[in-house]
């Protein structure tokens, strides 16, 4: 089967022909950054957080990165300092989820 060799071999989507350019379109960003990119940045994103001293930083660098926030987060360190940033993070996943959704609807 097609899909299993697909995935197998890293694959982390699969469309198949004929394809509508909506499900194309829709198809989240991450899901084109390969697993072992979402990783490292992940990791990086975690040393930062925890060299500036903020708690539970894997949660918050997993919940950046499905926001779609994994490259320069210096802008955001200052604000995730807050103790209720987790919080507020969570928040904003949850619109964003929503917002995609609603896109793929």
């Amino acid at each position: 089967m097609d899909k299993v060799r697909a995935f197998q071999a890293g694959g982390t989507d699969y469309i198949t022909k004929p394809f509508q350019v909506e499900e194309v379109l829709a198809t989240p960003l991450l899901l084109q950054t390969s697993s072992r990119d979402r990783r490292a940045a992940r990791r990086l994103i975690e040393t930062q957080l925890e060299c500036v001293g903020i708690s539970r930083a894997l949660e918050i660098a997993d919940l950046l990165i499905d926001i779609g926030i994994y490259q320069d987060i210096t802008p955001f360190l200052g604000p995730l300092q807050h103790p209720e940033s987790f919080k507020l993070l969570e928040a904003v996943y949850g619109f964003t989820s929503i917002h995609r959704s609603n896109q793929m609807t």
